[in-house]
């Protein structure tokens, strides 16, 4: 459970999250959301539904975090919206707190999209219109680069992406997780993630790669590319702390 949708009526600052249940990121507390909750990202947290949801300051054009929070001592289960996906300003007599979910809010709204659960608990979040993150031409070289692309910028996920690149000579790529060991691609030297064309035609495919936990992709190309372009699709998240790449 405890997936999340765009609110019907106010798309642009509410959020409609569904019953579930997890443990708090200690481990120490269960917290079950019984009945659905409509939160408002443009006021001040409050308890219930059809209430706020920022735990302090102004909504503005950002990444924030969503958080099922408890308080023990009543049992009430609550979500929290906070620009930080460590350390949110809980509400007096919350004890208990765990990350759950991410929206993003560009232009003055909620970036539409879509999430469905996954295997384990984990969540799949689809954008409703994939947009283009990385448009380059002669930039991506022999040298590794890395490129943010439309995820969260404080989880390390698996991003679903669309590739597309273009030269005038032949060329080969390596697309990957910029905590991988870096290497120069080839056709067969670091794997299935190496892809190569010949010069003066359009390639384009689909990919999954694993983002850096500060929200990036590397790449690394055998000649100076012509056109290099990026959208993301998507993205998987387990939902649980071991994908958390801190210092790692």
């Amino acid at each position: 459970g405890l997936t999340y949708a765009n609110n019907g009526s106010d798309a642009t600052n509410d959020i409609d999250i569904a019953t579930g249940g997890c443990m708090d990121a200690t481990g120490a507390y269960w917290m079950t959301l019984g009945a659905a909750l409509t939160k408002q990202s443009d006021a001040s947290w409050a308890v219930g539904t059809n209430a706020g949801w920022l735990d302090t300051g102004a909504i503005g054009n950002n990444d924030y975090y969503i958080w099922l929070i408890a308080r023990s001592d009543t049992g009430v289960v609550d979500s929290l919206l906070s620009l930080s996906s460590t350390a949110p300003t809980m509400p007096a007599n919350y004890d208990f707190k765990r990350l759950i979910g991410w929206i993003k809010r560009s232009g003055g709204a909620i970036v539409t999209f879509n999430t469905y659960e996954t295997m384990g608990g984990g969540i799949e979040f689809a954008w409703k219109a994939p947009t283009q993150d990385v448009n380059l031409s002669n930039t991506l070289t022999t040298s590794r680069r890395t490129d943010a692309i439309k995820v969260p910028l404080s989880l390390s996920v698996v991003a679903n992406i669309n590739v597309y690149i273009n030269d005038a000579a032949g060329w080969y790529v390596w697309i990957t997780c910029p905590d991988t060991t870096d290497a120069a691609p080839s056709s067969g030297g670091v794997g299935s993630t190496t892809f190569g064309g010949a010069g003066g035609v359009d390639y384009q495919w689909n990919m999954s790669v694993r983002t850096s936990s500060t929200g990036t992709i590397a790449a690394r190309a055998t000649t100076t590319i012509d056109l290099y372009r990026v959208g993301t699709q998507s993205f998987t998240w387990a939902r649980r702390s071991e994908e958390r790449r801190v210092g790692k």
